[in-house]
């Protein structure tokens, strides 16, 4: 079978196409150290030249404000010799911005319900749960209030709740947890199951 060259043409031209939009609409995550250069930058800019030294970068979420081009990233510092986690937003404009956010308005994106009942499942080991809607819309809230136990505190991370028929036929609000690494979503175990 031979082939037009107008034929070659195109096909080389829409394989291109799908190949450029492909990497454009996959931005990289800011890493720590482009993180660590818009913190300096924005304390800079408010006139606090005093550096803030940030040790860690614990993974970065979608956010409900701008989702091309914001995220919201956890990372740590240590203030006054205690080891701190925060959330900040940036944006990517040319170089990681920090997004000024007086009113709490960007938040980090939770699990859709899909995304969610996919992780639940995965973490309860059994098929028959459905997701029927997420309760917070809004984006989740970071905290570090609650943990494996209720005695002891968690690590920080991002609570998501969703309103779930489990496998016996009963529905239920469970509270999940979730992190991110290298861009992608993970739920620990510990989900509370309120009735």
């Amino acid at each position: 079978m031979k082939f037009s060259p107008l034929f070659i043409a195109l096909l080389l031209l829409s394989h291109l196409s799908i190949s450029l939009v492909s990497v454009t609409q996959a931005r990289e995550l800011p890493t720590l150290e482009q993180i660590q250069d818009a913190v300096n930058a924005f304390r800079n800019a408010s006139g606090t030249p005093t550096p803030i030294s940030l040790t860690g970068e614990d993974g970065c979420f979608p956010s409900t404000k701008d989702r091309e081009k914001t995220v919201v990233c956890v990372v740590s510092t240590k203030i006054e010799g205690e080891e701190q986690r925060t959330s900040v937003p940036l944006s990517f404009e040319r170089s990681w911005q920090i997004v000024e956010d007086r009113e709490r308005e960007i938040q980090a994106r939770c699990p859709d319900r899909a995304q969610a009942q996919k992780l639940i499942r995965a973490v309860k080991g059994h098929t028959g749960i459905e997701v029927k809607k997420e309760d917070d819309p809004n984006g989740g809230t970071f905290t570090d209030e609650r943990g494996f136990s209720r005695e002891n505190k968690g690590p920080y991370r991002l609570m998501c709740r969703y309103f779930v028929d489990d496998f016996l036929g009963k529905d239920r609000l469970y509270i999940t947890y979730i992190g991110t690494k290298a861009g992608e979503y993970f739920m620990d175990s510990d989900i509370e199951i309120w009735e």
